[in-house]
């Protein structure tokens, strides 16, 4: 099924904005909707009030928090998250386009948004089956204070699929995880564990671990609970900064 480029405004920048460390900005599939969810998993009553779907979205994630199941799955294409936005201020004000666009900063960032959510949605129907199976994992991740921390990439190996993501602590972003996932858990699980860049804007993870879980099982959903609670321990072992 084809579906139009998810259309970011400036408007779902703002919220985003509000909606605080953590947040992400994500479409809907079944709405076809963009909202920015928060790290504790709300929709805002801003949202309800101005972004189409919206309702619709936060009716989902109470419906599968109340039954128990993990609200980030293959429904929800993650566009952004609330750090990407202090870069992305930057780099539409360096390039000119800020100026240079008739509704502000936030709307450029918007069109950048834009250009990656149209990029996201042309892997969406193999995107969407390996975020289904990691949607327990993001779960047990943020159970450990390890919150998603924007879109998945998605590749192969040879032969095998895989999904990675990067997951960090909430609100203050300095303990981060990497956790690379082959098709169907079949071989090992690469978890690497760091912290953030000496300085606030620098986004990329410093390693201090690094491990291969082989947790190949006839249970997937539970693999997950094991590689959460290793890399958990990890951020637990080490400080914020060293």
């Amino acid at each position: 099924m084809d579906f139009p480029v998810p259309n970011v405004s400036w408007e779902h920048v703002s919220l985003l904005r509000a909606a605080g460390p953590g947040a992400l900005l994500v479409w809907s599939e079944r709405h076809d909707g963009i909202v920015p969810v928060s790290a504790d998993a709300q929709v805002g009553e801003g949202c309800i009030a101005h972004l189409h779907g919206a309702s619709g979205v936060r009716g989902d994630i109470q419906r599968k928090q109340q039954a128990g199941a993990p609200y980030l799955d293959e429904d929800l294409m993650v566009i952004a998250a609330h750090h990407d936005l202090d870069p992305l201020v930057r780099q539409v004000s360096d390039s000119g386009a800020a100026e240079n666009h008739p509704d502000g900063t936030d709307s450029a960032v918007g069109e950048e948004l834009r250009d990656r959510a149209a990029r996201l949605l042309e892997s969406w129907p193999r995107l969407k089956v390996l975020t289904g199976m990691v949607a327990d994992l993001r779960a047990d991740l943020a159970g450990h204070g390890l919150h998603l921390s924007g879109p998945a990439t998605i590749g192969d190996d040879g032969w095998r699929a895989f999904i990675a993501e990067e997951f960090r602590t909430v609100p203050d972003g300095e303990h981060r995880v990497r956790v690379k996932v082959p098709f169907a858990w079949d071989g090992p699980v690469q978890v690497t564990v760091g912290v953030a860049g000496a300085f606030r804007h620098e986004e990329e993870l410093r390693p201090k671990w690094r491990m291969n879980l082989d947790v190949s099982t006839a249970y997937p959903g539970r693999a997950g609970r094991v590689v959460a609670a290793s890399a958990a321990a990890a951020v637990a072992s080490m400080p914020a900064r060293f």
